[in-house]
């Protein structure tokens, strides 16, 4: 089971031991780490995830404030009991990256539950795919890039 947590000055070393686990594979991008790939202050990169969780120094680039992420296909047929759980742990933002047909198909049933943000930025790469393996985490990062360029 994965258990997503804060980090603190106490996780520093294992934090750092992480990202190497990263470099060491050649992934230098460790996405949804909020740059930590790119810094070398723990302390401050702290600081700037604690910043972004509170509505008057949250970054406006960014879609929520909450640090909480999942990903998985389309939400469909969640019980109450399952939404509870998400609004309860603070998981309330849905990016949906589908294309426009694909959500239009499957719409996602959390995008006007009350309680979540829904924002749909369908993402194509350029019309890039993936070439490889390798090659699958540099075409994410540049459909994530080119639709956070329209903010």
């Amino acid at each position: 089971m994965i258990q997503l947590v804060r980090p603190t000055e106490e996780l520093k070393e294992q934090a750092f031991e992480f990202k190497q686990e990263f470099f060491d594979h050649g992934e230098f991008v460790i996405n949804g780490s909020e740059l930590f790939d790119k810094t070398d202050d723990y302390t401050e990169w702290c600081r700037s995830i604690d910043a972004n969780t509170k509505e008057e120094t949250v970054n406006p680039a960014l879609p929520t404030g909450e640090i909480r992420y999942i990903r998985s296909d389309v939400p469909e047929n969640l019980s109450d009991k399952e939404i509870r759980w998400l609004l309860e742990n603070h998981i309330i933002t849905i990016v949906d990256l589908r294309s426009d047909e694909e959500a239009a198909e499957k719409p996602c049933i959390l995008k006007k539950q009350k309680g979540f943000r829904y924002f749909h930025l369908p993402v194509t790469g350029g019309g890039d795919t993936p070439k490889s393996l390798e090659h699958l985490h540099t075409i994410y990062q540049q459909m994530v890039d080119e639709q956070m360029e329209l903010f």
